[in-house]
């Protein structure tokens, strides 16, 4: 299959390290910003190896160093929200410097660290990353 279909809801906007299977046995591993910049990594990589493009078994993402995301977690960057400057719930300034620190951290996406931030799903978001981690 093709890069962006194995990708999907698995790369995002932000930076991590991706594991990407093909050609059923074969695995390779690239830092990328976003899903443009692995494709383009991964063109690159086929082109250097002559593979085929589209023989893409799996995207996953490395978890690697970042820790689980937990209640204690949350609840300290709930508190370091809570004494900024009141700009509503807006992801901007301190606040976006606070959610960006928070996707790096726990390895969430852009919208689960602000919905952490703010105090929603909290619970959900835990229980789904340690999901994974089984």
């Amino acid at each position: 299959m093709t890069l962006g279909r194995a990708a999907a809801g698995v790369v995002a906007t932000g930076g991590g390290t991706y594991n990407i299977g093909f050609n059923e046995d074969d695995e390779t591993q690239f830092d990328a910003y976003d899903l443009a910049e692995l494709l383009d990594l991964w063109i690159e990589f086929c082109a250097e190896n002559n593979f085929n493009t589209s023989s893409v078994d799996y995207v996953e993402k490395v978890m690697g160093v970042m820790e689980l995301l937990s209640r204690t977690i949350a609840k300290e960057y709930q508190r370091a929200a809570s004494v900024l400057a009141d700009e509503g719930l807006q992801d901007i300034g301190q606040r976006r410097t606070l959610r960006i620190e928070l996707q790096k951290r726990c390895g969430l996406t852009e919208l689960e660290a602000v919905n952490v931030i703010n105090g929603h799903h909290v619970q959900d978001y835990i229980a789904k990353y340690e999901r994974r981690q089984e």
